[in-house]
């Protein structure tokens, strides 16, 4: 029997995958991040753009089962804005957070796919700041470069364009439509899915920061394992 190749290639660098250029991403602590998603979750107008059912006033109970929800989710974290205050020649980190975001877990059964669907908020006092573009291109080098995936998925309606547009920039391509599926306001409206799949990642990777095909192909791999 022939002696193993020696490995020649270099291990990739690891940078702190909970962080972006202005973002850090951490789990959910209900001491400290509860009251604000709440208010993220009573915000009727936010809550109409992102979702589809009747618009009722948010109740506790309610707001408590989509936590339970989310921490059942292949990641939930709560997205923070950072700033560093000089504190005795030190420099201390403060976290503000301004949204959330969601990977939902794959049925059991289903995980060889490497199939996962986005969801996504930021507090309307933050909108308009480019967080959400930041935090959406995070939890793509997230799950493709770290979870795997295959395929990134999620659902816009219709009526909330702006969404539609940032997802499009960000290089969500739209699958397909359910044809006046909604109705909102005296109208029909589309219900609209869009992915990203892991070669159209690297390529985006790629023209961002000029990485070779190859090394992204080294370190992602072409067929995802189980989970």
């Amino acid at each position: 029997m022939s002696a193993p190749s020696p490995i020649t290639s270099t291990p990739p660098t690891v940078e702190n995958p909970h962080r972006s250029e202005r973002l850090v991403y951490t789990a959910f602590d209900a001491d400290k991040h509860d009251a604000f998603l709440f208010s993220m979750h009573a915000d009727p107008v936010s809550w109409t753009r992102a979702c589809s059912q009747i618009q009722r006033p948010m109740t506790r109970a309610f707001h408590e089962g989509i936590l339970r929800h989310h921490n059942s989710q292949l990641l939930f974290v709560i997205v923070n804005r950072t700033s560093k205050e000089e504190e005795e020649e030190e420099e201390e980190e403060k976290l503000e957070p301004v949204g959330k975001l969601i990977l939902d877990a794959s049925d059991p059964a289903s995980t060889q796919h490497g199939n996962t669907e986005l969801g996504i908020g930021i507090h309307r006092s933050f909108q308009g700041r480019g967080y959400g573009g930041e935090a959406l291109r995070w939890a793509l080098d997230w799950a493709f470069g770290y979870a795997n995936m295959h395929r990134v998925g999620l659902t816009v309606y219709e009526w909330n364009e702006d969404a539609r547009r940032l997802y499009e920039k960000v290089g969500f391509r739209e699958e397909g439509r359910k044809r006046e599926a909604l109705y909102l306001k005296n109208r029909r409206w589309d219900e609209i899915f869009m992915s990203v799949l892991v070669h159209e990642w690297r390529a985006m990777r790629e023209a961002d920061c000029k990485v070779p095909q190859r090394i992204l192909s080294a370190l992602i791999p072409t067929h995802p394992t189980h989970l």
